[in-house]
């Protein structure tokens, strides 16, 4: 209550629709006044002058106030500052390693697929902003456990490969492709083991949450060092034995004999054939020819080659595993189709000589282009 300059009095009231706040500003949101007689308020004009009340002999002034909603000035600084701060709780959000989506789940990506699983069960995260550092830390084991699928079981007969990877073989399913079976050289070890050697030296890769991963890493490079120190030791033992001019295998032991009689008519000579058929006509009965000269330069092939062979007449082939890098030799003759006209000891002078005829060469190359040679001279 206050008293104006002609000193009359004034009651306020105060009528708060709302719940009075610990802090901050509350706000006018209407004014009414009465008389000291009326029951009725009569609601005025915020920027109404005081004297009017002096005017209507209104004794009360109501004042109904409610909390001042925060005014928030919004500018282009405010903005930036709210999208950095936002920016900044994404890229440090910690999330798992996302999967490959492919329309090939199977193969190298199978495999990358399920190393991401493993890092999710063994709760193996990282910061968003650092998502690609886990991608590549994935890319090279993968690449390193693709390598050694093929040869999963020389590899755990010699070393030991982390438990949580042993599981990991099986995805370069290459026979079901017609592929041949990939070679572990010593380069393709070294292309693999370099980038594990270096990521080891990542900062990151020494905190506490990735010691499971750095575990993995340092396994992976435990087993590539000894099949690399293995496969070195391989090729000096092969330049050695490449080099001898003794056979490693003995021809007493390690020779076959067997006699392949012609087809019965009306089968003929397959086309694969003619080519060898046609230079044992024109040499004498018990003349050998190297067979090899013939056959598919192909391993698969010239194997079923030399097991379907059957000509119009009788032949003997004989075969011998030398072994060095002459690998199997074996030679072919032609025979008398009458069994009583055939020599026995004809066939064993021949291999006879066959085996103290062996020629050297230096390169297995070398030795194909002579018995081609040889051949074309024959034909």
């Amino acid at each position: 209550m206050f008293k104006s300059k002609t000193e009359f009095c004034f009651y306020i009231h105060l009528t708060v629709t709302t719940n009075v706040p610990e802090s901050g500003c509350m706000k006018v949101q209407r004014v009414s006044i009465c008389g000291a007689d009326d029951t009725k308020n009569s609601d005025v004009d915020l920027g109404c002058s005081i004297s009017v009340c002096l005017e209507f002999n209104s004794k009360y002034i109501t004042y109904v106030v409610c909390k001042e909603e925060e005014m928030v000035s919004v500018n282009a600084f405010s903005v930036l500052m709210t999208a950095q701060k936002n920016q900044q709780e994404v890229e440090h959000e910690m999330v798992p390693i996302p999967q490959r989506e492919s329309e090939r789940l199977y193969g190298d990506v199978k495999m990358y697929n399920d190393l991401v699983n493993l890092c999710s069960d063994k709760t193996i995260l990282f910061q968003r902003k650092n998502i690609c550092d886990g991608e590549k830390c994935l890319v090279l084991i993968k690449n390193a456990l693709w390598l050694l699928d093929p040869h999963h079981e020389e590899v755990v007969s010699r070393c030991e490969l982390p438990a949580d990877l042993n599981r990991f073989h099986g995805y370069n399913n290459y026979k079901a492709k017609k592929h041949a079976k990939p070679r572990l050289t010593v380069d393709g070890i070294s292309s693999a083991l370099q980038p594990l050697e270096e990521l080891m030296l990542v900062p990151w890769l020494a905190k506490t949450e990735y010691s499971v991963l750095r575990n993995w890493i340092d396994g992976i490079i435990c087993v590539l060092l000894k099949m690399k120190s293995y496969r070195i030791q391989m090729n000096i033992n092969q330049k050695v034995r490449h080099g001898s001019m003794v056979p490693l295998r003995s021809p007493q032991f390690n020779t076959d004999i067997s006699t392949i009689e012609k087809h019965m008519p009306p089968a003929i000579t397959k086309p694969e054939y003619h080519a060898v058929e046609r230079s044992l006509r024109v040499t004498q009965e018990y003349q050998p020819i190297d067979l090899l000269n013939f056959a598919p330069v192909d391993r698969y092939r010239r194997r079923h080659w030399l097991d379907s062979i059957q000509l119009s007449f009788p032949i003997v082939i004989y075969k011998y595993a030398h072994g060095n890098y002459l690998g199997t030799m074996v030679w072919v003759w032609r025979i008398p189709v009458k069994q009583d006209d055939r020599k026995e000891g004809e066939t064993a002078r021949l291999t006879a000589a066959l085996i103290a005829d062996v020629r050297t060469y230096a390169t297995r190359s070398m030795r194909r282009e002579i018995g081609r040679a040889s051949c074309r001279e024959r034909v």
